[in-house]
């Protein structure tokens, strides 16, 4: 099978580069197969990041900056009138792919991840008729939006964060336009900003990826249930996850964070200009110190959990 050019797509604000960063580097160590990255933002980025994120070019590797206008979201739900005031408007730009780019499939990346196989395997997944591709939310997730929505639950409620989308069949439909409509008319329902505009206007037509091409933490430090129709696929996912996906409030640059594969997202950091190694021996023997407090006191938390 003649696999062609990957097209691989992020939407981010300057805030997010140092991220993205760590994503696409993470992506390319993982693929011989030539892939055309682009990022897609609201306004030009900074000179020192666009070039940062250009020395990631290769001769398997474009990289391709998109500028769309931001005010066709200016109504889409933002802020205090959505689950997470801090999600920026750009999480909605995913949603203009079908009008902005005139091929017919892309993968959508959040900038929070981080790459652990080939992402050629991805591609390769068919899409047929479906509209797009994703891996489910949590349960919790998935049972308190379908509800919310008026899905019923036997249909798909998938975390947007990875996604294969079918640019051709979404260009169709009119998704975008219909996005619109929806956020014109039903708008209080719409919390979850894009993923609910992307699950419920999709509805019948998604079709479920393996876990471990979205590993959310929820995924990763789950211990399978025995008799579980979904034990093997999770299991599989934990032991060879493609995609590792740090959602939630706490980040690997952060060092609050404790999740098993921060160390290794800080290694694809560690050779930019974004790495700061200053850090005085008082410094690190304090995150030591705290490490140990949270560990013993207020016991081990699951994002302690070594990795074999």
């Amino acid at each position: 099978m003649t696999i062609g050019t990957v097209n691989i797509a992020y939407t981010i604000d300057c805030n997010a580069v140092l991220p993205c960063y760590v994503s696409v580097k993470s992506m390319l160590a993982h693929t011989k197969t030539k892939v055309d990255v682009y990022i897609v933002s609201d306004s030009p980025l900074p000179n020192k990041d666009r070039a940062t994120l250009e020395t990631l070019r290769s001769e398997n590797a474009n990289i391709e900056f998109i500028t769309i206008d931001g005010t066709l979201f200016n109504n889409f739900p933002i802020g205090g009138e959505t689950a997470n005031a801090e999600i920026p408007l750009a999480t909605y730009y995913r949603l203009y792919f079908p009008v902005c780019f005139s091929f017919d499939k892309i993968i959508y990346v959040d900038a929070d991840t981080m790459f652990t196989d080939d992402i050629a395997l991805l591609w390769q997944i068919d899409l047929n008729d479906s509209l797009v591709a994703g891996v489910p939310d949590k349960k919790e997730m998935q049972e308190r939006r379908k509800n919310e929505l008026g899905l019923n639950r036997d249909e798909q409620y998938i975390n947007a964060g990875v996604q294969v989308m079918n640019l051709w069949e979404m260009r169709k439909a009119g998704l975008f336009q219909q996005c619109r409509q929806v956020v014109n008319n039903q708008r209080e329902r719409i919390i979850y900003h894009d993923q609910d505009l992307l699950n419920l206007l999709c509805r019948g037509r998604i079709k479920i990826l393996p876990y471990r091409w979205n590993l959310l933490a929820d995924y990763l430090l789950k211990e399978p249930k025995e008799g579980d129709d979904k034990t093997r696929l999770l299991k599989d996912a934990q032991a060879h996850p493609a995609i590792i996906h740090f959602a939630g409030a706490i980040k690997p640059w952060q060092d609050r964070c404790w999740h098993p594969y921060q160390r290794k997202w800080r290694k694809y950091l560690s050779d930019s200009p974004y790495f700061v190694s200053d850090r005085t021996l008082k410094e690190r023997l304090a995150l030591i110190i705290r490490g140990y407090f949270y560990y013993f006191c207020l016991g081990p938390s699951p994002y302690s959990r070594p990795r074999e």
